[in-house]
């Protein structure tokens, strides 16, 4: 028998870009750190603030490589 699982993903998620994007929640993000073994979480002092940034960045092809924590996660690889 064929199993099949259902993951509960946020819509929104499916609009991100950015290869780096771990998850978020309500006023974070979480991200690829500096190392294969880190995490980086970018706290804002607000949901909206985190959705703008997210929008600026996260879920734009053509600036996700200006994001700051892209800047720092990027390096492992180069």
């Amino acid at each position: 028998m064929d199993k099949r699982y259902s993951v509960n993903i946020p819509t929104h998620w499916k609009k991100i870009k950015c290869p780096f994007f771990k998850s978020d929640n309500y006023n974070s993000i979480s991200c690829e750190g500096c190392s294969k073994e880190s995490y980086i979480r970018h706290a804002f002092k607000s949901r909206f603030i985190k959705e703008e940034w997210q929008n600026s960045y996260c879920m734009e092809i053509s600036t996700y490589s200006k994001c700051p924590i892209f800047c720092v996660a990027n390096e492992k690889y180069n």
